[in-house]
C-alpha cells in the first residue's frame, strides 16, 4: 500500500514588506533631493560665487557625470562588502559634504 502524504509549500515572504516600504521611501527621498538639486544648484552657484551660467552648467554637468561613472566603482563595494556596512559609510560621506557646503569659502571646495 502506497502512502500518500501530502506536504504544504511553505508560505512565500510577503513582497510589499515594511522593509520595503522603507527602502521605497528612501529612494523617492534621495531622488527627490537630487532632482530638486539640479535646478538650484546653477542659480546658488552663480549668486554665491558670482560664476557665469556656462561655469554653473559645468559644475552641473561635472556632478553629473561623476555619478555616471562611479556607478560601477558602487556596485563593486556593493557587491564586495556588507551593503548596510556601505550603505552606512555612505549616508555618513554625504552628511559630511552637505555639512562642507556651509563652510566652503571658495568655489574650489565645492568642486
Amino acid at each position: 500500500m502506497e502512502s500518500t502524504t501530502h506536504t504544504t509549500p511553505s508560505p512565500l515572504p510577503r513582497l510589499w514588506s515594511s522593509n520595503l516600504w522603507m527602502i521605497c521611501w528612501a529612494n523617492l527621498l534621495v531622488s527627490s533631493s537630487l532632482y530638486l538639486l539640479i535646478p538650484t544648484l546653477p542659480v546658488w552657484l552663480m549668486e554665491h560665487y558670482r560664476l557665469s551660467g556656462v561655469e554653473a552648467g559645468a559644475v552641473v554637468a561635472v556632478s553629473g557625470v561623476s555619478i555616471f561613472l562611479l556607478g560601477p566603482f558602487f556596485n563593486y563595494l556593493v557587491d564586495t562588502y556588507r551593503r548596510k556596512s556601505v550603505c552606512l559609510w555612505a549616508i555618513l560621506l554625504g552628511v559630511l559634504v552637505t555639512a562642507g557646503y556651509y563652510f566652503a569659502s571658495a568655489l574650489c571646495w565645492v568642486i
